[in-house]
């Protein structure tokens, strides 16, 4: 997918010297954002399991979540190069 010269990128930048760029198109924006918001997610399913142990059933969700929380963030990474 490529991004639409039309639209905005948001991640304007400008030099000392007054020269606006863009260090990271939107996509690559989006990708670093949910990659980060997942990663809090994978710090925070550690506790979840740890306070569920009681529950095997729950215990297995969260496990089941945080893996796939783990491969999603695996396969975002790929995006980071585009």
């Amino acid at each position: 997918m490529h991004q639409s010269s039309d639209k905005p990128n948001k991640h304007e930048i400008t030099s000392d010297e007054g020269l606006k760029y863009f260090p990271i198109s939107n996509m690559q924006f989006d990708v670093i954002n949910v990659i980060a918001e997942k990663s809090k997610a994978l710090q925070a399913y550690d506790r979840y399991v740890r306070d569920c142990k009681p529950c095997p059933e729950l215990l297995s969700v969260f496990e089941r979540i945080k893996a796939d929380d783990r491969r999603h963030v695996e396969e975002l990474k790929k995006f980071l190069d585009a």
